[in-house]
Order: structure tokens, then C-alpha cells, then sequence
């Protein structure tokens, strides 16, 4: 989408909670209505970028510098477009890099609204091989490391279309994958829960935000309000506080 050369930015109340109480284990925090520009220039060169600021303080930026893969802010959350031309943030890598290997722990949370449920939405991912997100369903969440692809099916409409909601999933350090949604812990319906244990060739490698590859099927089409991203499977107490901030950027 052609950039509108705005720029978003916002404080934080007092009082409000922030992730930046999470320390260390913070790794990336892409936040509602903060560090959002979008500059008209060059297509595919920086004065024509696209980003979403790391808020966390790790400059792991979500950039996006090609006009056709460009989403838009809109009243400070980000709106993907999977139609013709899938919209897709790069993540910075090199050390900056977001990796989790088979045996590191990690939390995930974002605020989300998919446009519908027929698309595979993938929230995350580096490649057609490493990503995370939805199938093409209202009740699945897929998880795919290393080639190997993982799902967990949950109840019918769990993962509902024009709604918007607040998923977490966490990855603990014998890969056992576990999704809330709205910080209700999901009982699988059928099959078994997500388990990425085996073998060093399940690590996940995170390099795009809204999709797994830049111009493929599957991206996400939707909204993403904010994204917390942490190295550690958090306590209840600290889910619970990003959890519930999400949840009142959204209004749920």
C-alpha cells in the first residue's frame, strides 16, 4: 500500500503498565499508537520506509521500504493486506536477530483482528519453513520449526473472523506449546497440544512480521495492535499484566 508520509507517536499514561517492567527477557515490543511512521520517497529505499518501532530498546525495527508490501497505520494499530500483494514488515536480524532454538522458552502476545478466517493468517515467521499463526480456520493455531509443522485444533470459532481478541503462546523449554486466548488457557478439542521437542533442527527464526514470505499466500490480512515478544515463558502475574494491557489498547 503507497505510503502517506505520517508519522504516529503517543506516551505512556501514569500508571500505565509497560513491558519494559519485563527487563531482560523482553526482546521485542512493537506497541499500539507508538513509534509508527510511514515516509513517502524512493520506492524501495529507506526515505520511503515503513516502520514500526522496537519499543523494547533492542532496535529490533519492523521495517517495510516497498510501496506494494507496505501495511498502514491506522488510528495507531497496523492493517496487512494479504490480496494481491502480501503486506510484510521486515525484522531487523544479524544480533539482533529473534531465534529461539528446541529448547529455549518463549512467550508471544499480540492483539489481533483477522479480516477472515478462510486465510492461513501467519503472524510470524522468517521463511515457508519457521513461522507461527493460524490455518485456514477459526479453531487451528500451527506452529512450524525447522520444516516440521505442528497444530493444534481448538473449538469451532475460537479464532473467529472481524473480532478482536488478544493471543499469547508460550514455548517452554521441553517445547511445549500453550495458547490463551484473552489469558483463557485453550483445551485442545481434538489431536494433541503442540509439543517442538526432539532435535536442534526445530529451532524458530523470526524475520517478518505478518507473514512467512513476502509475496506468498498465507500472510496475515488483518489487524495487529501491538506485540509483545519475550525469551522466557512469563509468570502468571507478568502474562497477566500484558495481557491486560493489550486488552484495554483494544478495548476488550
Amino acid at each position: 500500500m503507497l505510503g502517506l508520509g505520517n508519522s504516529i507517536t503517543g506516551g505512556y499514561p501514569e500508571g500505565e503498565y509497560s513491558p519494559l517492567a519485563l527487563g531482560s527477557t523482553l526482546l521485542a515490543w512493537y506497541a499500539f499508537n507508538q513509534g509508527q511512521t510511514n515516509l513517502s520517497g524512493t520506492d524501495g529505499n529507506a526515505d520511503n520506509q515503513f516502520k514500526w518501532e522496537d519499543s523494547s530498546g533492542g532496535g529490533r525495527h519492523a521495517t517495510q521500504n516497498t510501496d506494494a508490501a507496505k501495511p498502514t497505520f491506522t488510528d495507531g494499530y497496523v492493517e496487512f493486506d494479504d490480496a494481491s500483494t502480501s503486506d510484510t514488515l521486515l525484522i531487523a536480524t544479524g544480533d539482533g536477530a529473534l531465534q529461539f532454538g528446541h529448547v529455549q522458552s518463549l512467550t508471544i502476545s499480540l492483539g489481533v483482528r483477522r479480516t477472515s478466517t478462510s486465510n492461513g493468517d501467519r503472524f510470524l515467521g522468517a521463511d515457508s519453513n519457521e513461522f507461527c499463526g493460524m490455518a485456514s480456520t477459526d479453531a487451528k493455531f500451527q506452529f512450524r520449526a525447522g520444516g516440521s509443522l505442528i497444530a493444534a485444533t481448538y473449538a469451532s470459532g475460537t479464532f473467529p473472523a472481524a473480532t478482536d481478541f488478544v493471543l499469547t503462546f508460550t514455548k517452554d523449554d521441553n517445547g511445549l506449546v500453550t495458547v490463551y486466548k484473552n489469558n483463557d488457557e485453550l483445551t485442545v478439542a481434538s489431536g494433541s497440544a503442540i509439543t517442538a521437542d526432539g532435535s536442534a533442527d526445530v529451532d524458530l527464526s523470526v524475520s517478518r512480521i505478518g507473514g512467512h514470505i513476502s509475496n506468498g499466500t498465507s500472510n496475515f490480512d488483518g489487524r495487529m495492535y501491538e506485540m509483545v515478544i519475550c525469551d522466557t515463558v512469563l509468570s502468571d502475574a507478568d502474562r497477566n499484566n500484558v495481557i491486560n494491557r493489550i486488552k484495554n489498547k483494544i478495548g476488550i
